[in-house]
């Protein structure tokens, strides 16, 4: 049993570069959360519905996980039509580990 809980986000190129260069997620400044969806088809869902909405993309799936000691309740959220999501504070976004790309 492991005591990371698995993360899932679908992310542009521009934030996709990011990860890239510096390894781990990040947020521009006066950002405080970033959401991650707990299935990969739940980031691949919010994919599908942004670029329906707001013709962006193109996405890329990208996983990573974060210890299962530092989730609360209060972190959880139900998004754009029931997608199960962790919001995580900026400051702890270095508790995910490095991601991994599924392209």
């Amino acid at each position: 049993m492991t005591d990371r809980t698995a993360l899932f986000r679908a992310v542009m190129p521009a934030e996709l570069e990011d990860i890239k260069v510096y390894r781990r997620f990040r947020n521009p400044p006066q950002t405080h959360y970033k959401y991650f969806a707990l299935e990969p088809e739940g980031a691949t869902q919010y994919a599908r519905l942004a670029r329906d909405r707001f013709a962006v993309g193109p996405f890329t799936l990208v996983e990573t996980s974060i210890p299962k000691s530092a989730i609360s309740w209060e972190m959880r959220a139900r998004v754009d039509g029931g997608i199960e999501t962790l919001a995580i504070r900026t400051p702890w976004l270095s508790l995910l580990t490095t991601t991994m790309l599924l392209v």
